[in-house]
């Protein structure tokens, strides 16, 4: 996991509230733990990435994508799987 936000309000913020979320930049209601400080990492070429929005009372969102000619494109056919070491979610083969 390079970037991770979460709610500052228990409530949450309504989905209508945020229009849309941009890779770095903390919207409103929100705070920043992973990286704990500072910027995360530049989003670069050749790489795939994987978000996880997740959601109280709506269905989670969630998909692939990659960096060509430097915008997000989506990808399909990518797995991306987790598991949990030393209390921490680290990317991991699909089985």
């Amino acid at each position: 996991m390079i970037w991770k936000i979460v709610t500052t309000n228990r409530g949450g913020e309504s989905l209508e509230s945020l229009s849309q979320i941009t890779y770095g930049t903390i919207p409103p209601g929100f705070k920043q733990t992973i990286p704990a400080a500072g910027k995360p990492p530049a989003l670069s070429s050749g790489s795939y990435y994987y978000y996880y929005l997740e959601t109280i009372n709506a269905p989670h969102a969630d998909g692939d994508f990659e960096i060509r000619d430097g915008k997000p494109v989506m990808a399909f056919g990518v797995a991306t799987c987790y598991r949990v070491v030393n209390n921490e979610e680290i990317e991991s083969p699909c089985r």
